[in-house]
């Protein structure tokens, strides 16, 4: 007997039903569960090798090493949309439709001194470092994550180079014509700390603990919301640099009087000590010790306050190359003492020194485990072991010359 011909709705209704588990499985919508649930849950809620299921920096543990996870996407739009990583970076994660953090020991190292260090000592100071590529932005912006998530009151800047390089707007100080105003990148980055920190600085009230005249009218009298510090900053832009320079001098002493923990994440702050690309009316390049902005955050970097740790990063990029004749592959060295110069180095001492590799075999597995899931890696053939291994090679297993590399495939 023939059975009846299916109309095409229910043939589309019955292999929309078969495919609803696979679908389930593969793109995951339960919350984030502890690493013990992963190794005593069931088959169907367990992880891919490549990825774990723990997305908290707080709880990762050496058993998550090598492995994604997935930041949250109220994390990426917030912090991520503010302390950003580099374009290639942003456009991967574009094409994959989520941002992957890898568990790196880096991190961990980093944590471990966070979380056993005596803060009635002078502040923790720690400088990640690494050959270019290695994904150092990737460490300071998995250190941010934690910080944001145990309540730090954060000062963060993914970049500081670009103010230096390429600042949108520039005038002298009206006190010191020697001194260079940033009007726009002090006005940008008040906004990105009022963005990162607004709410626990509604928990904290914090108030300011000086009078700060600004003009004979625009007066932020003691006692005020440090907010309306942030505010009046953006609001009137002439006045940006000045109420950086406030705002850090308040955060600086009120962490330091046990009222709030503060943590610094900068990148690249190697450039403090470098020379900008910037001419003042002699035709000279100006040096970065004379720009308002970068003074200030130079202030924040000392460890003559407590209750506070900061995380940096030095960088080949960020050193001034065409003043030193040099291309970014002749760059002589990546260590610290080379990258900030006797000055910088003697300024930062003591300091915790937190080095950065090229990944091991196991990270690389995990990261073209992760390209070929997500069909970042296309071609069928880019898909085999011989090819895994001559892209391990050709790549030194060097993050960003890997990711370059797939690109292509």
């Amino acid at each position: 007997m023939l059975r009846p011909r299916l109309k095409e709705t229910d043939r589309f209704t019955r292999l929309a039903g078969s495919l609803l588990p696979l679908r389930s499985r593969c793109f995951s919508t339960q919350p984030a569960i502890e690493s013990d649930s992963e190794a005593d849950g069931s088959k169907s809620d367990l992880p891919k090798p490549y990825r774990t299921n723990v997305d908290s920096p707080s709880k990762h543990q050496r058993q998550h090493l090598a492995k994604f996870y997935t930041v949250p996407k109220s994390i990426e739009r917030s912090l991520f949309g503010i302390f950003q990583h580099t374009k290639q970076s942003r456009q991967l994660n574009s094409f994959m439709g989520e941002m992957g953090v890898m568990v790196r020991e880096p991190f961990l190292e980093i944590r471990e001194y966070i979380e056993s260090y005596d803060y009635s000592q002078p502040a923790l100071r720690m400088v990640v470092y690494g050959k270019l590529g290695v994904g150092k932005s990737f460490i300071l912006g998995h250190t941010l994550h934690y910080a944001v998530e145990n309540s730090w009151l954060v000062i963060a800047n993914s970049w500081m180079p670009e103010w230096l390089k390429r600042p949108k707007d520039t005038q002298p100080n009206a006190e010191d014509p020697t001194i260079l105003e940033t009007p726009v990148e002090g006005a940008i980055w008040l906004q990105h700390f009022r963005a990162i920190n607004e709410r626990l600085l509604e928990k904290l009230q914090l108030k300011t603990t000086s009078t700060w005249k600004f003009s004979d009218t625009e007066v932020i009298a003691e006692g005020e919301p440090l907010i309306k510090l942030v505010a009046h900053g953006i609001d009137r832009m002439k006045h940006s640099n000045q109420c950086v320079r406030s705002l850090l001098h308040e955060v600086k002493k009120q962490t330091n009087e046990g009222k709030t923990k503060t943590m610094v994440v900068l990148g690249g702050v190697n450039c403090l000590w470098e020379t900008s690309y910037v001419k003042d009316p002699k035709k000279q390049f100006i040096p970065a010790r004379n720009f308002h902005l970068l003074q200030s955050f130079k202030e924040i970097l000392k460890n003559d306050w407590k209750n506070a740790s900061a995380v940096v990063s030095v960088a080949a990029p960020a050193l001034s190359l065409t003043h030193r004749n040099l291309e970014l592959e002749t760059v002589p060295s990546y260590m610290p003492q080379y990258l900030l110069g006797k000055e910088g180095f003697e300024f930062f001492e003591p300091f915790v020194p937190i080095r950065v590799e090229k990944y091991s075999d196991k990270e690389a597995e995990s990261v073209l485990e992760y390209y070929t899931d997500m069909n970042f890696i296309q071609h069928p053939k880019g898909r085999t072991e011989a090819a895994r291994n001559e892209l391990k090679f050709l790549s030194g297993r060097n993050p960003r010359e890997l990711r370059g590399l797939c690109g292509w495939i």
